[in-house]
């Protein structure tokens, strides 16, 4: 519902948030995207990440609170020229990106990805004013998510570490 509402407020044909290790070459930890082909979602996880020119280029202004458009990080013209774009965005159809980096530590960051249509505007200052009165709201998800998985890994592992246990245990209650 979130996505669809700031697609239709910024005029986007795609809207995505995740969470990924930008080392890690595996997977978004959290992938959500509406508009385009879903089986593009496996393309990019699979492919195309580690080539997102507008994550790699300038790494310097992927920090966290940041929001930039794509051209302020790879101009339009040199974006063109990529695989990134001809093999992946061009088809999708999309060109013009607004991002923001809602949390970043390290090699960990979150980013929410507006796309509008190549022969579309590029985006002007109220479009980053309305992202920017998002962004702590956005942030409060992305760490109430990172606080849950936490919680999540920590049972996991405690549940292995009784699996693995050579001797019986057993737990119960008053009743």
């Amino acid at each position: 519902m979130l996505l669809e509402g700031l697609a239709a407020e910024f005029g986007c044909e795609v809207v995505g948030v995740d969470l990924r290790d930008l080392t890690g070459g595996g997977p978004a930890r959290l992938q959500c995207q509406i508009g385009g082909d879903p089986s593009w979602i496996a393309r990019y996880e699979t492919y195309y990440a580690p080539r997102n020119i507008f994550i790699n280029a300038r790494p310097d202004l992927t920090f966290s609170g940041a929001i930039r458009n794509g051209e302020a990080i790879v101009p339009d013209r040199e974006a063109m020229r990529t695989e990134y774009f001809n093999d992946f965005l061009r088809p999708l159809g999309v060109l013009h990106a607004i991002g923001m980096v809602p949390f970043r530590s390290g090699s960990t960051i979150a980013l929410l990805s507006l796309m509008r249509r190549i022969h579309a505007p590029s985006f002007v200052d109220a479009d980053f004013d309305l992202l920017a009165r998002f962004m702590p709201h956005l942030q409060r998800a992305i760490a109430i998510h990172r606080r849950l998985e936490s919680v999540d890994l920590a049972q996991a592992a405690a549940s292995e570490v009784l699996d693995g246990m050579p001797l019986g245990v057993v737990i119960l209650d008053a009743a």
